[in-house]
C-alpha cells in the first residue's frame, strides 16, 4: 500500500513514475510503502537520471529487507533543512538483523541469494560524482536507514 502525505509530489513525473513502481513492488511483497513530502521536490544539483537510479536502488533494497522482516514497512521523507540549505531525503525500513554497514558498499557485497552486489557500491559511486551530495546511512537492530542530503548552494562536479 501506498501512501502519500503532506505535499504533492507528482509535479516531477520521472520520480512520480518510479515512486509508483516501487508501490507496486512493495504490494508484491506485502510491505507497507509510505511517502512524506515535507517541502516541494526540486532536484537541481543533481541530474535527474543519477536521481533516480539512486533512489531506485535504495527502495529497491529497503522492500527486500523489509519483506523479510516481523513488521515490514519502509518509509520515504521528503524534506528539507529548516535553514533551507539542502533538500535531504531519507529511504528507512524495517530489517530482521542489523546491517553491518562496513561492508555493505563493497563491490560485489550482497547479503540477498542470487543478487550480484552493486547496488550500494554503484549508490556510493553516483553520489560521490556530485561535491554536493552526501550519504548518511544507519543501522540499529531490525531498523535501517539512508538518507541523501543533496545542498542547494553547491555546483555539482
Amino acid at each position: 500500500m501506498l501512501l502519500i502525505t503532506k505535499v504533492r509530489i507528482w509535479d516531477t513525473p520521472p520520480i512520480y513514475g518510479l515512486l509508483l513502481s516501487k508501490a507496486s513492488y512493495s504490494e508484491i511483497k506485502n510491505v507497507s510503502f509510505t511517502v512524506t513530502a515535507m517541502c516541494k521536490l526540486k532536484i537541481s544539483n543533481i541530474k535527474i537520471y543519477d536521481f533516480c537510479k539512486v533512489l531506485g536502488i535504495l527502495l529497491d533494497n529497503a522492500i527486500e529487507a523489509a519483506a523479510e522482516s516481523e513488521k515490514k514497512f519502509v518509509e520515504l521523507i521528503i524534506g528539507e533543512k529548516p535553514d533551507k540549505s539542502a533538500l535531504f531525503i531519507e529511504v528507512s525500513n524495517s530489517c530482521a538483523g542489523t546491517v553491518d554497514t562496513t561492508t555493505i558498499f563493497n563491490d560485489g557485497y550482497s547479503t540477498k541469494e542470487g543478487h550480484m552486489g552493486f547496488g550500494l557500491w554503484n549508490v556510493q559511486k553516483i553520489i560521490s560524482k556530485y561535491k554536493n551530495c552526501k550519504l548518511h546511512t544507519k543501522a540499529c537492530e531490525k531498523y535501517f536507514s539512508q538518507k541523501i542530503e543533496i545542498m542547494h548552494n553547491n555546483v555539482n562536479a
